[in-house]
């Protein structure tokens, strides 16, 4: 797992991420939040729904942007106040006890 995070290709995905303005880091929770605040999209769908049961089209260029910001508990993700470790000897280990006298067991 080490090497995977600690790669050059995951440090920079990570970078991206950190500077994204549109919130990219939110896209696996964009679902919940269009929930948790639902009056926000409820008025684009409600109109667009009836233009589209009057057989009128509808205009998707138009789809409003609503920043409800961010959870404090989350942070801030633009501006990392805990920067990526990259150093693997700084990198611990916990493991439980059976995986302890397994790892200690095997002779390879």
């Amino acid at each position: 797992f080490a090497d995977l995070w600690l790669s050059p290709a995951a440090r920079e995905v990570r970078q991206l991420v950190s500077t994204c303005p549109k919130n990219c880091w939110m896209v696996g929770t964009a679902a919940p939040v269009m929930k948790k605040y639902i009056r926000h999209p409820l008025q684009w769908v409600a109109k667009n729904k009836i233009k589209s049961l009057l057989g009128k089209p509808v205009c998707i260029k138009d789809i409003p942007h609503y920043d409800v910001g961010q959870d404090p508990l989350q942070g801030d993700l633009r501006e990392p106040a805990n920067p990526v470790n990259d150093n693997r000897e700084d990198i611990k280990y916990i493991l439980r006890e059976s995986e302890v006298e397994e790892w200690l067991a095997d002779p390879a």
